[in-house]
């Protein structure tokens, strides 16, 4: 009797701890399915303004993700996200306003949203993408044109036009010393391309580069050039 006892303990232990291994597995799993997102805010309302990132029940509930804080050229680290909208809200004295509000992408590991701030209504206008999707990674550009003019973006050799209110992944073209010459251009009255930004860029391996396209008075484009540093998926 006490035999039987000793053949089926390892016998027990061992569909045990497969079985606490399996749960481990499936709970891995779950954490990896889960959505995130990193905010790259280009513009904000402000220094240092803190947010908090919320989904909203059906009896008007907020429910929280995370918090953050803004500032411009801003890039957060990874951020619990949610499948479906979520609102961008401030704390008031009444409670939580929200001064914002984008959709997840469906079926997106991990999004990308940029904001644009609305200095007189002190909102933000936000972007969402999904950079696997739109294949954007270190060797890309990711072009926002959150403007109500086209533009026109070279990337060394490469260039790309860039409409109104859309994005696009673009790879640079690059020259014999691994850079290339970043220019941005748009239409005058006349259609005559006038540039608004010329610089050098040198791509770092681990990181991505985000361009966005501003509306501006002066200059009728203004460039925020942002590097993303990974991890990426």
């Amino acid at each position: 009797m006490n035999l039987k006892k000793i053949q089926l303990i390892p016998h027990v232990m061992v569909m045990a701890a497969a079985f606490f291994m399996g749960a481990q597995s499936v709970s891995a799993q779950d954490a990896e399915a889960k959505p995130m997102l990193r905010l790259i805010c280009a513009t904000s309302v402000g220094k240092g303004q803190k947010i908090v990132l919320a989904t909203k029940s059906e009896d008007g509930k907020w429910n929280r993700l995370a918090e953050a804080e803004l500032r411009a050229s801003l890039v957060s680290e990874w951020l619990p996200s949610h499948a479906g909208e979520i609102h961008i809200l401030i704390k008031q004295k009444t409670g939580l306003e929200s001064i914002g509000h984008f959709t997840h992408p469906a079926g997106a590991n991990q999004a990308l949203v940029i904001l644009i701030a609305d200095e007189k209504a002190k909102t933000y206008r936000a972007h969402a993408v999904d950079p696997g999707k739109d294949g954007f990674d270190a060797t890309t550009s990711l072009i926002i044109n959150a403007s109500e003019v086209a533009g026109t973006v070279s990337l060394g050799p490469e260039v790309v036009e860039v409409e109104a209110g859309v994005h696009l992944v673009a790879k640079p073209g690059l020259d014999e010393n691994g850079g290339y010459r970043l220019m941005v251009q748009y239409p005058d009255p006349q259609r005559e391309k006038q540039l608004c930004y010329d610089r050098q860029v040198i791509p770092n391996a681990n990181s991505r580069n985000i361009i966005v396209l501003l509306p501006d008075p002066s200059v009728n484009l203004r460039v925020i050039n942002i590097s993303e540093f990974g991890p990426f998926e």
